[in-house]
């Protein structure tokens, strides 16, 4: 997923390949992206030309990795609880759980691509092995996870369902 030379800082190209834009009338099916809980979508995840839908109710997340940006706090870890929670979704987050649904970019990886079996940091981690395996919230909730266990030198609990609550998607997980 991210490129067969890590060390030359550039990256996997085909992430070169996702336009990142505004919620739009998908001209397959004439419905907008943005409803509910969405978060984000992946258009054209099998094609040449995938776009990646943000929409404005969730689209940051709960802010940015320990970093303010115009109108959006920064994520820090004086803001999270003992456990893993919606606390801790960032952009980073709903960008990585997007990216495992690029066929292109996961066919090497994962040969049947991912799906959305579950969402948030509660269902993700109830899935058995086969489910998570599929599964494209386990594993950006997995690199969230370590991102913020990492940064904030903690190690968080396993989540329970009120940690899957999130105020801002109508008290149910986001989904991405």
């Amino acid at each position: 997923m991210l490129g067969d030379n890590p060390e030359d800082g550039n990256g996997n190209a085909l992430l070169g390949n996702i336009k990142v834009v505004p919620d739009y009338k998908d001209p397959d099916d004439q419905k907008y992206s943005c409803d509910g809980s969405t978060s984000a979508e992946m258009r054209d995840a099998g094609g040449k030309n995938p776009e990646i839908i943000i929409c404005p109710k969730a689209g940051y997340g709960h802010g940015g990795l320990s970093k303010d940006y115009d109108g959006v706090k920064a994520i820090s870890c004086s803001k999270f609880d003992s456990r893993v929670s919606w606390k801790m979704e960032s952009l980073g987050l709903i960008f990585v759980h997007e990216f495992t649904h690029y066929d292109l970019l996961m066919k090497d990886i994962l040969p049947e691509g991912t799906d959305d079996v579950a969402y948030g940091p509660y269902l993700s981690q109830r899935l058995n092995r086969e489910q998570a395996s599929r599964n494209a919230d386990s594993y950006s909730w997995f690199a969230n996870e370590l991102h913020w266990s990492t940064v904030c030198a903690k190690d968080y609990g396993k989540p329970t369902k009120s940690d899957g609550e999130d105020p801002m998607c109508d008290n149910v997980a986001c989904e991405a």
